[in-house]
């Protein structure tokens, strides 16, 4: 039986300030610009997100 994959989106499980820090901390050890790049929009994403609740 295959196994089903679902979509996840990191930005919904970031929720405070401290946890947009450390992601960006460790996008940021990468030194990947395209994947810091992602990591930016990911936290835009999560900060308009909770902007709106």
């Amino acid at each position: 039986m295959a196994a089903k994959l679902t979509t996840y989106d990191p930005a919904d499980d970031l929720q405070t300030n401290e946890a947009f820090a450390v992601f960006m901390e460790e996008a940021l050890k990468t030194e990947d610009e395209a994947y810091v790049s992602h990591a930016r929009r990911v936290v835009a994403r999560a900060r308009a997100a909770r902007q709106n609740r």
